[in-house]
């Protein structure tokens, strides 16, 4: 009875064993599939795919859509966004998460090529043009990007003046910035292109702002007197310009008249001198008789013969 007892058991035991490895092989075999169909992957349209291989890369740029790599940990996936905009901010200290302003330790202060002290923040943006160099040239881009930006700024801002810095300076500071940036980036071939330098704030110091303001407002002020003196300038110039050609037109008409008349009076002289010289007492008297012409209307006094006088005397009976 015993014996038939243990032999139940025993049985038992075995059909439960078989059991368990029936379900042991299936679960097996699922965990095997599962960690097979692992390896296939998915990039979005906005990423950019990179199949590591124990490490090593061994597939870069992998085009967006469905892709199968070998299953972890014999590789792995990345897949950075390469349409997306990235920020670094300068001047500007984080807070949970949010970018805050504190006066007293985020914001940079830089000194100008003239020895004067000012307050600037900048935002560099920037998206990643190669995801492999991206990954694996630099630990953290971010914090180099920040670096490159201080460092162009200060030898920028070096090279100017404090007042080019303030008025028409900004924009060379953003440009040149961007391109040191840039070119610094490129050397470590980090695969980041730099899409944006933006000044977000610059001004002198807050315990001097109102005297650099003052001096601005003079230079503004100066600005405007000298445009005006131009423009007062370009009015008078052309007027007097314009008054000094009529009067040369004026002299130069005057002096061509005034030859003009006296070539004519000479010509008239010569051809009467020609006359006169072929029958010179006829002309005389004909030139006399005209002349007497001429004036003789003009003469109110009348001179009378002695003659004519006394017997116009006797007539009037004057003089008995």
């Amino acid at each position: 009875m015993g014996k038939s007892k243990k032999s139940t058991l025993f049985e038992d035991v075995k059909v439960s064993f078989r059991h368990l490895r029936g379900l042991w092989r299936f679960c097996v075999i699922g965990t095997i599939l599962v960690w097979v169909l692992s390896g296939f992957y998915i990039v979005q349209s906005d990423e950019q795919g990179v199949v590591r291989r124990f490490g090593r890369m061994v597939r870069g740029e992998v085009s967006p859509g469905i892709h199968y790599r070998l299953p972890w940990p014999i590789e792995k996936m990345d897949k950075p966004q390469i349409r997306k905009i990235r920020r670094v901010s300068i001047g500007y200290l984080e807070k949970k998460g949010k970018k805050k302003e504190d006066p007293d330790s985020a914001i940079i202060q830089r000194l100008t090529g003239d020895i004067n002290i000012i307050d600037l923040r900048i935002m560099l943006q920037y998206l990643i043009k190669d995801s492999s160099d991206y990954l694996f040239r630099t630990e953290n881009p971010d914090y180099l990007v920040k670096d490159a930006a201080e460092a162009a700024i200060t030898q920028v801002v070096g090279g100017l003046s404090v007042d080019e810095v303030l008025t028409i300076g900004k924009f060379k500071i953003q440009t040149q910035t961007q391109k040191i940036v840039q070119d610094f980036l490129d050397n470590y071939g980090c695969g980041i292109q730099i899409l944006t330098a933006n000044l977000q704030e610059i001004h002198p110091p807050k315990d001097v702002i109102k005297s650099f303001k003052d001096v601005i407002n003079a230079h503004a002020d100066m600005d405007k007197f000298i445009s005006e003196a131009h423009a007062l300038k370009n009015m008078i110039l052309p007027q007097a310009r314009g008054e000094s050609e009529a009067l040369i037109k004026s002299a130069e008409a005057y002096r061509e008249n005034t030859i003009n008349r006296a070539l004519g009076d000479s010509s008239r002289f010569l051809a009467v001198l020609e006359e006169y010289q072929k029958a010179p007492e006829v002309n005389r008297v004909r030139l006399y008789l005209e002349t007497m012409e001429k004036i003789g209307p003009k003469i109110k006094k009348c001179i009378i013969s002695p003659r004519l006088s006394e017997g116009l005397m006797k007539i009037y009976g004057i003089g008995e």
